[in-house]
């Protein structure tokens, strides 16, 4: 099981309600800056590219960045289970299984599919739910507008059962998951000042591959 890391906001967001006091090191930071030459552009700008895509290889990208967050909240909290949701083949509910196991949690994800009576088999990132054990829930386009709710009903479910639950919201966006982007910046501009480089344009790009 990973331990706690204990961690100081930066000055310029004491202001923020949320101010978390640990993190979970889920991730290989800081990701890799650097020039990225692209055919066409010389003589035009100069481009650089920031790789939030090598932050790990069992673990997706930029998704840790919450989830180092999130999880280490989970443990202070006493939890022993997660909850999440997204769709049937969700970069963020296999990041989240994965997660969660590295900290000795158990996950449990509500997967959005068209056909929730059919057995979703073993491809893509369902396999990788399956592979580290997570407690599929499969829920239909229908119910998963009130995801928030059947979420609540599994942690009901969970806390009958003895278990402490905390649940963690589609893509893990809420205000304490949104602290892995301040870091992302306190990370950014230290490269930069190291590397000695200002940017005058950021541009944020994210995969297709579901929430």
């Amino acid at each position: 099981m990973l331990p706690l890391k204990e961690y100081s906001p930066p000055t310029w967001a004491s202001s923020l309600t949320v101010q978390p006091t640990h993190t979970l090191p889920l991730a290989q930071l800081p990701t890799p800056l650097h020039p990225w030459p692209l055919s066409g552009m010389e003589g035009v700008s100069e481009l650089w590219i920031k790789r939030d895509d090598a932050t790990g290889i069992t673990l997706s990208g930029n998704k840790n960045r919450k989830l180092e967050f999130l999880l280490a909240d989970a443990l202070q909290k006493g939890c022993d289970t997660v909850i999440t949701c997204g769709g049937i083949q969700s970069n963020h509910c296999r990041t989240t299984a994965v997660a969660a196991r590295h900290a000795g949690l158990d996950p449990i994800v509500l997967l959005r599919t068209e056909t929730p009576e059919e057995d979703p088999g073993f491809s893509g990132n369902v396999f990788l739910d399956r592979l580290v054990g997570a407690d599929i829930r499969l829920i239909s386009y229908e119910q998963y507008h009130n995801r928030h709710q059947h979420m609540a009903r599994v942690a009901e479910e969970c806390r009958a059962q003895g278990k402490t639950p905390y649940i963690i919201p589609e893509g893990g966006s809420n205000g304490l998951g949104s602290w892995g982007y301040l870091a992302f910046v306190e990370e950014l501009l230290a490269q930069m000042k190291a590397q000695d480089v200002v940017f005058d344009d950021l541009i944020v790009a994210c995969g297709s591959g579901g929430t």
